[in-house]
């Protein structure tokens, strides 16, 4: 039968109350705590919110006196939204359409670059933003092929288009895994455009002009007898519109025109004609890095630049018009 009082541990004899967690035996006075006390420095509270705040520029600058105690908690609040907040679940019923870019970062007299990468659903007007993969060094053929290795599988399967500047490690991996791979636009227009550009104070504005129409009708034409035949066209007239780097743009541009207008052949798709999406989510994270006036470490960009995404997880990303609205 279980006794009715405790009785100590060392003596066995009637246990009376010491204070409100202490007990004493009442042989041999010993006394002992019925709730230890967690041993060590007393951990201080972390406010996730605060590096929540940080990141979506919400935090009001910090009084010189109280700057250095703010940076330490700031550190602290990042440390623990990194290791509280999980990444996205990822989409994973076909038809996706992921939308890739890189970004470089220098720190600690070395480059990192980080590889991003968005997926949505061909239905869907926002794209979830994947665990981005870091590397040093520049961007590279591989460091694309290990990006998308850690995709989740469901997601990888899923996926049938990728849309991106063009990079050759981007279009290894679209032919790799059979994937149509549309080109961006906009990266093709600014880099003829900062040759020959058609706006009034150029040196070659008639040029420009001419070469921006072309280009337009090639890229958008929903007919694509007419836009190959337009295609030819810009080819006999191309030795005139100048030399060097623009006949290298254009003779890159019609030797890949049909990875251009890949998204006017799968209207269902709904396939971005820019990637637009990843550039802006480039451009957050280097407004990150400019108001941190940078970071010492790579642990630290790595740290922030998760803590942003995870916090942001999505970005627009509008599919491309129908065709009677790009005429």
């Amino acid at each position: 039968m279980a006794s009715l009082h405790a009785k100590s541990p060392c003596c066995g004899e009637k246990v009376v109350r010491f204070g409100n967690r202490r007990r004493q035996c009442a042989a041999c006075r010993k006394t002992w705590r019925i709730r230890k006390k967690r041993r060590g420095r007393k951990r201080i509270r972390t406010n996730p919110l605060l590096a929540v705040r940080y990141v979506r520029r919400m935090l009001p600058p910090a009084d010189a006196r109280n700057k250095d105690r703010r940076q330490r908690r700031l550190a602290r609040s990042g440390n623990h939204l990194e290791r509280m907040l999980p990444w996205p679940p990822l989409p994973s019923r076909r038809p996706l359409i992921a939308v890739a870019d890189a970004v470089r970062i220098r720190t600690e007299k070395r480059i990192l670059t980080l590889y991003l990468m968005l997926v949505r659903s061909a239905s869907a007007s926002r794209a979830w933003i994947a665990e981005p993969y870091v590397q040093e060094g520049k961007e590279s053929w591989q460091g694309w092929q290990e990006a998308f290795a850690i995709l989740p599988v469901r997601t990888m399967k899923g996926i049938v288009a990728l849309v991106s500047d063009g990079h050759k490690g981007l279009e290894s991996v679209a032919r790799r895994h059979g994937w149509l791979f549309q080109r961006c636009h906009f990266h093709l227009i600014a880099k003829l455009q900062g040759r020959r550009s058609r706006w009034a104070s150029s040196r070659h504005r008639l040029a420009g002009e001419y070469l921006y129409a072309m280009v337009h009708e090639i890229l958008t034409h929903p007919d694509d007898a007419t836009a190959y035949r337009l295609r030819d066209e810009l080819e006999e007239h191309m030795t005139a519109l100048g030399g060097g780097q623009v006949q290298r743009y254009l003779r890159a541009f019609l030797r890949e025109t049909p990875e251009y207008r890949t998204y006017l052949w799968y209207p269902l798709l709904h396939i971005p004609r820019t990637s637009n999406t990843a550039e802006a989510l480039v451009a957050i994270i280097r407004r990150l890095l400019s108001r941190a006036h940078g970071f010492r470490t790579r642990a630290s960009i790595i740290r922030w630049v998760t803590a942003l995404l995870k916090t942001r997880q999505t970005m627009m990303c509008n599919g491309s018009a129908p065709t009677e609205l790009l005429r």
